[in-house]
């Protein structure tokens, strides 16, 4: 299979309605992603991962893990749904409690069934126009902002059993701690030192280093492997390099610290994981 490079895409405010888009190569970009399926199943390669979102859902993802929408030969009907990016700038402004927050900046989309959040096909035809007008952006704005925080507690319910939802966090999470992941999302395939990312949030490295691993319980160095691994998680399915070489573009300064750091994270090694995926088998988690 050829290779697809990840475009960075600018982060901005976008709606759609309608059948699903083609995606030739995967992309990223800083925005809160909401994909609501009306019909027939979405399938993702989301960080190298295979993820299926079907009919009558909605999934909401922080949208700098590399993402691309696959299309299989085999599916019967063309998946239709409805697509909102709020960049990541505008979330901040939302002051979400730390624990909702860092579950927006995991590597795992949160989906949940749309059917109890109302008729949200409508709501994303009423967000197309009024973010089109300064007037109405506002309205919109708290409209999309009270949608996340439902997804986020019916997610937060199913994930306790149903037992209702786990006392939130009063503190809320610095803006900085967004803006260090964002600057790892987007530069991991380089060398990256704990004082760049300081820089960019304008903090002392060990300030950045306390306040991002209160904020989202892992180090920078944690969150800069795990980019990483998903980024070789995707170039081992969707090419034929081989695996040294995939490791290195990645990010990893040596092949021998990519082995070790992806057979920690995936639980196989590189060539076991390219394998089992080609086989039409799930990867592992």
């Amino acid at each position: 299979m050829a290779e697809s490079d990840v475009v960075v895409n600018a982060p901005g405010f976008w709606v759609h309605r309608g059948a699903a888009l083609t995606m030739t190569s995967a992309h990223q970009h800083d925005d809160l992603e909401l994909n609501l399926v009306t019909r027939g199943h979405l399938e993702y390669l989301f960080g190298g991962r295979a993820l299926s979102v079907p009919a009558g859902s909605i999934a909401m993802f922080w949208a700098a893990t590399p993402h691309r929408l696959m299309h299989r030969q085999d599916d019967a009907e063309v998946a239709e749904g409805c697509w909102l990016h709020v960049p990541l700038a505008t979330v901040r402004g939302w002051a979400l409690p730390q624990d909702s927050l860092a579950r927006l900046l995991r590597d795992r989309p949160l989906i949940v069934d749309a059917a109890p959040l109302g008729d949200l096909a409508d709501s994303f035809d009423r967000w197309a126009t009024d973010l089109t007008s300064r007037e109405t952006t506002e309205i919109a704005l708290m409209e999309v902002q009270a949608l996340a925080m439902r997804i986020l507690l019916a997610a937060r319910h199913s994930a306790s059993g149903g037992q209702g939802a786990r006392r939130q966090e009063r503190s809320t999470m610095p803006d900085a701690v967004a803006g260090m992941a964002g600057y790892i999302a987007i530069n991991f395939r380089d060398p990256v030192r704990v004082a760049d990312v300081a820089a960019a949030v304008h903090l002392h490295p060990s300030t950045a280093m306390q306040v991002f691993r209160t904020s989202l319980g892992m180090t920078l160095g944690d969150y800069l492997t795990r980019c990483r691994v998903a980024e070789a998680q995707r170039l081992l399915i969707t090419t034929s390099r081989p695996a040294g070489d995939i490791g290195i573009a990645a990010g990893f300064g040596t092949v021998s610290a990519f082995y070790e750091a992806f057979r920690r994270a995936t639980g196989s090694p590189p060539a076991a994981y390219r394998r089992s995926r080609s086989a039409g088998e799930a990867p592992p988690p």
